[in-house]
């Protein structure tokens, strides 16, 4: 669900930027800041808008109210950055697409099936609110990604449910046996 969550979010975002620039090709989309082989930057000077995952957390206050139940589902906060990586000429257009995602999320700040249906149906809805971050907090999510800062922005999507039926192994059942006296027939 994860996934879909990201997915579904860079998607919208794609649209909402094609549209609003005339654009013929997605510049929005979901990577690490650094190649994880190569330990160098991403999409450096390729005009790109990167969604990137930063941290998983798990909703205290809920999971708190559903008490010790067996199996409670599991309430999720997800955190995203959005930074720019264009080239230097570009650098103030980087700053009017980066204007453009926090106008995006502005606009929708919740998606739900309803409104969104490429949303996984398992996802009852998604918050999106920002997340802010004080320098020390920026400076600290560049540098253990080993990324190198550019302009961006931090949200928070809310409420990602994860719950599963538990899993049961049925053995097939065994029709026969296996005999001596039945091996020497």
């Amino acid at each position: 669900m994860i996934d879909n969550a990201l997915k579904v979010i860079v998607n919208e975002l794609n649209n909402f930027i094609r549209i609003k620039f005339l654009l013929a090709e997605d510049i929005v989309v979901l990577s690490n800041l650094i190649n994880n082989s190569t330990g160098e930057q991403m999409f450096t000077n390729e005009n790109k808008i990167l969604v990137s995952l930063i941290n998983i957390e798990e909703e205290k206050k809920i999971q708190k109210a559903n008490g010790n139940k067996k199996n409670a589902p599991i309430y999720l906060n997800l955190y995203i950055l959005i930074s720019t990586s264009f080239n230097e000429k570009l650098k103030i257009e980087s700053l009017r697409f980066l204007s453009s995602v926090i106008s995006f999320f502005q606009s929708k700040r919740t998606f739900t099936n309803n409104n969104t249906p490429t949303l996984d149906s398992n996802i009852e809805k998604l918050q999106v609110d920002i997340n802010n971050l004080n320098y020390n907090e920026l400076s600290n999510i560049y540098s253990y990604t080993g990324g190198k800062y550019t302009p961006s922005i931090s949200y928070k999507l809310s409420m990602l449910v994860i719950e599963e039926e538990m899993i049961s192994y049925k053995l097939p059942e065994i029709t026969g046996r296996d005999t001596d006296s039945d091996i020497k027939k």
